[in-house]
């Protein structure tokens, strides 16, 4: 149950790179609910947690809930620990942060906001936050060959020892990929960008599909379906949630969705959300080759086709089944 009877919060996560900042935003145009951005980012120092968790996509789980479970209450009723930020920031950049971030929740506060937290990495306790403290979840689901292009295109690659260092979300949820986890935690230099993205996005969303038989107060959706007609799309999530699609939110989608609107947001503008949509989720079928596209195919299919169809793949060149790795 949960441990409060608060209006109830919105999560919004997924994959990295699977369109959850974009989502978040949106479903803030209402101004029903307020923005919480990535407590669960080890790189948002200050951030909305009093310290950093430990990992990339840490697990919140009832064994170690009692580490964050007064925590992430205080953050769903607006109160940003600044108080035990003052102690340790100490540069200028941070304190600007800290004071940004700590000003805009008393904002939300005062104008009694939902909570919206938009935290890929908080994937996993995702379960957690809708059980303890009474969650509303949106799963977003990215096609895997976009998920790649976009790892690749950006360069980010990921440290496996974030997993195989976390014993109960091995064994909770990752462990039909376990051997290859620890092979790519233990010897990364076999594995290329593509590697990494084909198992990040076997194992994430092989654990999304087991949540789409357990948890039916989840909201799961494509962002690819969203994307193709973002005004119809949004006013279906909007409902979903119990929020006010107005006609003012439906004109703010659509300029900001318009075709007028870049289809790729460059990397310097991070926070950007103003986009061709239409044109972004496509915008893999030109960054990666046939080859490329076609190892992600062959690589994803068993977890992709509970998502995609075979029309959603162009027809590209076949990639050996032989690899160097299983993955």
């Amino acid at each position: 149950m949960p441990i409060k009877s608060w209006p109830r919060p919105i999560l919004v996560t997924g994959a990295h790179r699977s369109g959850t900042t974009w989502v978040g935003r949106m479903l803030c145009l209402s101004k029903e609910a307020g923005y919480i951005d990535e407590p669960f980012n080890r790189l948002r120092v200050p951030g909305w947690l009093p310290k950093p968790v430990p990992y990339w996509y840490h697990y919140v789980h009832r064994f170690n809930e009692g580490e964050y479970l007064e925590a992430m209450a205080r953050i769903l009723t607006w109160r940003y620990p600044w108080r035990e930020h003052l102690r340790t920031v100490s540069q200028q950049g941070g304190l600007r942060r800290m004071l940004r971030d700590a000003a805009e929740a008393a904002r939300h506060r005062r104008a009694a906001r939902l909570p919206l937290i938009k935290d890929p990495l908080a994937l996993f306790s995702a379960p957690w936050m809708a059980d303890r403290l009474g969650m509303r979840v949106v799963v977003l689901v990215r096609h895997p060959a976009a998920f790649a292009s976009s790892l690749k295109r950006l360069r980010w690659h990921f440290d496996f020892r974030n997993w195989t260092e976390q014993p109960q979300l091995m064994r909770d949820w990752l462990r039909g990929y376990a051997a290859s986890i620890e092979q790519a935690a233990r010897e990364p230099n076999q594995f290329d960008i593509l590697d990494e993205a084909i198992l990040l996005w076997n194992a994430i969303y092989s654990t999304v599909q087991e949540w789409r038989k357990q948890r039916p107060d989840f909201v799961f959706i494509r962002y690819e379906a969203l994307a193709e007609d973002p005004v119809q799309g949004m006013r279906w999530l909007y409902h979903r949630l119990g929020l006010h699609f107005t006609p003012q939110v439906a004109r703010a989608i659509a300029r900001m969705n318009s075709s007028d609107q870049p289809g790729e947001v460059p990397p310097t503008e991070p926070l950007r959300i103003e986009r061709n949509s239409r044109a972004a989720k496509s915008t893999w079928l030109t960054r990666l080759d046939s080859t490329e596209i076609g190892r992600v195919k062959a690589g994803t299919y068993e977890v992709a086709r509970h998502f995609y169809r075979a029309a959603d793949w162009p027809e590209v060149i076949p990639f050996p089944t032989a690899r160097r790795h299983k993955l």
